[in-house]
């Protein structure tokens, strides 16, 4: 049975139907990050034939009249359940939301900045709603719980794809674009990349959660997602696996308040600081001798006129989502003549946004997302939970994958649903809980002072 906040209470409901709705919501919260995810409907609804030949250009969220109902319904819904327990739920959002406020007004305000200000706000109602719908669900249930539900939502993928390979044959394997790469569930072999990277982490944590059958079933899950990662081709995804498993370890170094501690992040600062050199130096070498492309499939053009474009609009950028068919000086339209291959992205989420809000709203987003961080980290060093653990991994999860993705509020299926549980996961942590025994929900400097005096947080 879903684990409900104690500090949201359930208005106008009778006790005897208070469980069943409390089960529907949270089914419908399941649902609404799968749709967001990218998984299974999208394939369903849009169809594998049409990405097949389109590939990346296809914008199924546009161009597709039944994935814009199905987002107006969850829209709708997730805005009566709003309305419902706005009593319970404002208060403690107006104490705690702060600068989570910003993001979705910088959006906003960066459409003012487009070429076509319609299309920039029509595109910004996803990534506005999707914040929203972030701190309502932090609000709603506990961290706990959140984790729980991503674990499954990655499950359904995981397991989704593996279906559709095993019983839908061509329907989950690239035909033009990448052939015989495996995409199962997804539109897009990138897609079953990324979601099997982060799911290894994630049912690693639930397999510390849980006994017997159930801890077997995530324990077993685990080749499964590597068996995905190698039939999709993801290097990527692979980068991302390496990268958080490193971060895992310092991590529990750091859990352990190991004499070593310092000495490993120091032999890692070392090591990096003697490495960038010698990659930026060699990295065409390097990159020809692992059989890839210098230019990372022409990713450092694209990279180098990019700069030039934000250049022209660095505070408000070309408003969100409107850059790439933006007919302006240094527009998109005109970087893609000057690339020479039709870019569906910067393929850098940092670069995305920058074109998209300018340096005002990546700084606030920055602002939010290193402040995550900061608090995930501080939090883990006092308590015993490994909660934050996979909040400080899907934060570097997000940084790896930007490099070379455009992971970072994009208006896209999979994109999606990783804004919402960043903001479910910020928004919790600057509204941490004093304990059970209190369940409302504190601001982020009474949190720091607590951390900071060594109590228990959480």
């Amino acid at each position: 049975m879903p684990i409900i906040n104690p500090a949201i209470q359930r208005p106008w409901i009778a006790p005897r139907y208070s469980r069943v709705f409390d089960g529907f919501e949270w089914c419908f919260w399941i649902f609404a990050m799968l749709y967001a995810s990218g998984a299974i409907f999208t394939l369903a609804i849009v169809g594998k034939p049409l990405v097949a030949v389109l590939g990346e250009r296809t914008d199924a969220q546009e161009h597709n009249s039944m994935v814009q109902i199905f987002w107006v319904g969850i829209y709708a819904t997730f805005m009566l359940f709003a309305t419902w327990r706005l009593p319970s739920i404002y208060p403690v959002l107006k104490r705690n939301a702060g600068i989570l406020v910003l993001l979705p007004l910088a959006i906003f305000a960066s459409s003012f900045a487009a070429y076509e200000v319609d299309i920039s706000m029509r595109r910004s109602v996803g990534p506005i709603m999707l914040t929203l719908m972030g701190m309502y669900i932090a609000v709603r249930y506990p961290l706990k719980e959140i984790l729980f539900m991503v674990a499954v939502l990655h499950a359904i993928e995981i397991w989704s794809s593996v279906f559709t390979l095993v019983f839908l044959g061509n329907l989950g394997v690239m035909s033009v674009e990448n052939p015989g790469t495996w995409a199962g569930s997804f539109i897009h072999k990138n897609g079953l990349g990324h979601a099997a990277a982060f799911s290894i982490f994630m049912f690693g944590y639930m397999a510390t959660r849980t006994h017997h059958l159930v801890k077997a079933f995530w324990v077993g899950s685990i080749p499964v997602c590597l068996v995905l990662m190698v039939g999709a081709h993801s290097t990527t995804a692979f980068l991302e696996v390496a990268g958080l498993t490193a971060v895992l370890v310092l991590l529990s170094s750091m859990k352990r308040r190991s004499d070593d501690f310092s000495i490993i992040i120091f032999t890692v600062v070392l090591i990096v600081a003697i490495c960038i050199p010698l990659i930026v130096t060699f990295y065409a070498q390097i990159l020809e001798g692992l059989g890839k492309d210098p230019t990372l499939t022409g990713r450092t053009t694209l990279w180098a006129h990019a700069i030039e474009s934000i250049a022209h609009r660095p505070f408000f950028g070309y408003g969100y989502g409107n850059f790439w068919e933006s007919p302006v000086p240094y527009g998109g339209r005109s970087l893609r003549a000057q690339v020479g291959w039709y870019v569906p992205h910067m393929h850098n989420g940092w670069l995305e946004l920058l074109v998209d809000i300018g340096f005002v709203g990546v700084i606030i987003f920055a602002r939010l997302f290193f402040g995550t961080l900061q608090l995930a980290l501080a939090a883990a060093r006092k308590t015993v939970e490994a909660d934050y653990f996979i909040i400080i991994l899907f934060c570097f999860y997000l940084l790896i994958a930007s490099v070379s993705e455009a992971a970072l509020l994009r208006n896209d299926v999979r994109q999606m649903w990783l804004t919402a549980f960043f903001v479910a996961c910020q928004t919790q942590l600057i509204a941490l809980r004093k304990g059970p025994e209190h369940p409302e929900m504190i601001g982020p400097a009474r949190f720091q002072r607590a951390v900071r005096s060594g109590r228990r947080a959480g």
